[in-house]
């Protein structure tokens, strides 16, 4: 794949949501880096495969500005993006004020989750402590009371 078959394919895919906006702000800095690092001395074919698949990188700039990526033009209400960002995600709010961002909401769970996970871990540690200790009692108890034998019988047979 050369560098402009790689851009074309990234405004493709980009445009196939309607992010007209987005087409020439990541075209611009996608042909930059990879002028920049052709510059270096790389060739173009290291630096197109290090930076992967364009559908992949059009589908996460897509998912960073709020698009819903479907293959269909979405519609932004607010104006910011052009024909833009989608509402989608917005409207699945069940009451007013509610965070519908599905990210945010995967974020919160993903957090929940890894609090949960945590959680267990400890309690899993302390038990294993537990039963470390209840295991080890009976062995460090004759320990001591055979030293507390032993030093007094010591000092009785020292007298």
């Amino acid at each position: 794949m050369s560098k402009q078959q790689f851009l074309d394919e990234l405004a493709a895919r980009l445009r196939e949501e309607g992010a007209e906006l987005l087409v020439a702000e990541n075209l611009n800095f996608y042909r930059s880096y990879i002028e920049e690092e052709v510059a270096k001395g790389r060739s173009e074919e290291e630096v197109l495969a290090e930076l992967g698949n364009p559908a992949l990188i059009a589908r996460s700039i897509l998912d960073a500005a709020g698009f819903q990526v479907d293959g269909m033009p979405d519609r932004n209400p607010e104006g910011d993006l052009g024909a833009g960002a989608s509402k989608h995600y917005r409207e699945q709010s069940e009451t007013p004020g509610e965070e519908s961002d599905i990210h945010i909401k995967v974020q919160r769970f993903n957090s929940w989750l890894l609090g949960l996970l945590f959680l267990l871990f400890a309690l899993l540690l302390i038990l294993a402590i537990a039963g470390l200790i209840i295991w080890a009692a009976p062995v460090i108890f004759a320990l001591l009371a055979f030293r507390f034998v032993y030093q007094v019988l010591s000092e009785l047979f020292r007298r």
